[in-house]
């Protein structure tokens, strides 16, 4: 039964996700710890969401539900905010999922702690399969950690998700935390504002959250150079942020993040559906942010896979014709012919040729082992 305090409010933005929604409200409802209100704001669905939202809240008296044309997810966000009474916000999406016990962990892990927020791995999943998605979960969020902060561990900063974590209402109250309701990309911005601000952070070693991933076909939303345009001005916007906060040398660790997310899934759509003339306004953006990453940043570690690095080195090296390229080929391999700068075209060459060389092995494996009686 939900107490007049309750613990945890949960906060869910809805749009247009009739299909996920009851998998998702009953992944709060069968959560280990029960003292949870549940605050929904629907944000101008037109897919029969509403009707959703209001069964539950007619059986489940923790539903609070509001209603409001379409206004973007920062501003439905911001809307739960306002209407939160419980001890620690979580935010979760209305096409996800939780584990069972996720709530659980983190508000022991932050009440033992005494941190102003606890967070944990998420995994992404899609047609019964699951993964990893984010680096650092797996290098980092693998191991319980009682307090640390951005300053000591900056690579906290590669993972801006909002829905991972529990945050305590007074530090959001406190610092007049909101997210921006004008542009996408609210997460970057909220989270980058409250790392700076937290004074302890503490780490569970549990996936404490689902993120369904869909077809690219399906993707709610079209690609546009403004949207990129408008990922690079937040990106900027935020450098003052962390200058402001002394935290300069922290920027970096958010930057390649970004710039990450732009070289992935997204790119691959960029030259697909995209014209020419948009194309190119995009690799430009991506160029100009990632032009302060150097070659040391963008090659260190296993941050940006093979992929990542052969993307955003073309683009820092204005070898755009070699990117389409390589996006169009089966082979891949072929668009080292169309680097002009035989410098480059050696440096990439020892990027992507260990990763034919291991394909072939895996290859000569999976052969052996059907001839090998």
């Amino acid at each position: 039964m939900i107490s007049s305090c309750p613990k945890i409010s949960v906060i869910v933005p809805v749009y247009n996700t009739v299909d996920y929604l009851p998998e998702c409200f009953d992944s709060i409802l069968i959560q280990s710890i029960q003292d949870i209100e549940v605050i929904v704001v629907d944000d101008g669905s037109s897919d029969g969401c509403w009707e959703i939202i209001k069964k539950y809240a007619a059986k489940y008296p923790q539903f609070k539900i509001f209603k409001q044309n379409r206004k973007r997810q920062g501003t439905a966000r911001n809307l739960g905010l306002k209407h939160a009474i419980g001890d620690y916000i979580a935010f979760l999406d209305s096409d996800d999922t939780l584990p069972d016990q996720a709530y659980e962990w983190l508000y022991d892990s932050a009440e033992r702690s005494g941190s102003d927020m606890a967070t944990g791995p998420y995994q992404s999943f899609f047609h019964g399969r699951k993964w990893i998605e984010v680096p650092v979960h797996e290098r980092l969020l693998r191991n319980e950690i009682t307090h640390t902060d951005i300053y000591s561990t900056p690579e906290l900063l590669e993972d801006i998700s909002v829905c991972n974590r529990l945050i305590k209402r007074s530090v959001i109250e406190k610092y007049q935390l909101e997210f921006p309701e004008r542009y996408a990309g609210e997460d970057v911005v909220f989270m980058s504002q409250l790392y700076l601000k937290c004074k302890s952070i503490s780490i569970v070693p549990h996936v404490i959250y689902n993120c369904r991933r869909k077809r690219q076909s399906a993707s709610s939303f079209r690609i546009t150079p403004s949207f990129f345009q408008n990922r690079k001005e937040t990106a900027m916007e935020l450098s003052e942020v962390f200058s402001a906060n002394s935290a300069g040398n922290l920027y970096p660790y958010l930057l390649q993040s970004e710039v990450r997310k732009l070289v992935g899934s997204l790119l691959v759509r960029v030259v697909k559906e995209l014209p020419e003339n948009d194309q190119k306004r995009v690799f430009n953006v991506i160029k100009e942010m990632s032009t302060p990453l150097s070659k040391h940043v963008v090659y260190r570690g296993d941050y940006f896979n093979a992929v990542h690095k052969l993307c955003i080195r073309m683009l820092q090296e204005g070898e755009v014709d070699a990117l389409i390229s390589f996006e169009k080929s089966v082979t891949k391999i072929t668009f080292l012919r169309v680097i002009g700068n035989n410098r480059v075209r050696i440096e990439l060459a020892k990027l992507i040729l260990p990763l034919y060389v291991l394909g072939a092995q895996r290859l000569l494996k999976k052969i052996s082992a059907r001839l090998i009686p």
